[in-house]
């Protein structure tokens, strides 16, 4: 069973999942969403722009000794789970770019930030944050980076409002599926093989 927690406004999902996990708050496995972030972050301390309703913020933890302990893998399979669950909750096709990267129309409509808490060489939390621009508002982004693009902005004007609550579930849902497929399984030659399938440039898949 995971267990959920919407909040209203945090600094980071990632970083309220540790605080929790710190204080014996979360003891397995579990999904917190924020309506937006003071201080969204991305890799190598990037802000993350997120706007209020505007998008998911959210983090799947894991609490336990983690039997794959290369959070490549969980980024690798968080980003097929996000690229199958946007396709199915919106239609969008989303590819992904430089592992955690995900981007469609030119630009880059989300991003996935996976970090573990290590101690004596055992991974014993996993934490995958997710960030999925959904609907069109201001999202500054740093010079040279790839313009923020939003779901709503790919999608034509006749198709119905993407729901978001039906978004958060399939991203969940396909997390916790990919998650266990590489724990239970392994993971690694087919992880990697389902995200090459997802990416931008042929001759850049492999990282």
């Amino acid at each position: 069973m995971i267990e959920r927690f919407q909040l209203d406004r945090v600094d980071s999902t990632n970083l309220e999942a540790r605080r929790r996990v710190e204080r014996g708050l979360i003891t397995s496995t579990a999904w917190i969403t924020a309506r937006t972030q003071s201080a969204g972050r991305g890799t190598h301390q990037r802000r993350w722009a997120s706007p209020r309703d505007a998008g998911l913020y959210a983090t799947f933890i894991r609490v336990g000794a983690v039997s794959r302990p290369v959070t490549a893998e969980y980024t690798r399979a968080a980003g097929v789970a996000c690229v199958e669950a946007i396709a199915a909750a919106t239609g969008v096709s989303v590819r992904l770019k430089s592992i955690n990267d995900l981007c469609a129309g030119g630009g880059k409509v989300g991003g996935i930030l996976t970090e573990a808490v290590v101690e004596a060489g055992v991974m014993k939390t996993l934490l995958i944050g997710v960030g999925i621009n959904v609907l069109a508002a201001f999202r500054p982004v740093a010079k040279g980076a790839l313009p923020a693009i939003a779901l709503a902005d790919l999608r034509s004007p006749d198709d119905a409002a993407i729901d978001p609550a039906a978004l958060e579930s399939a991203v969940l849902n396909r997390l916790a599926t990919w998650v266990r497929r590489v724990e239970e399984h392994g993971g690694c030659q087919s992880t990697e093989q389902a995200w090459m399938r997802h990416a931008v440039d042929p001759v850049a898949r492999r990282v």
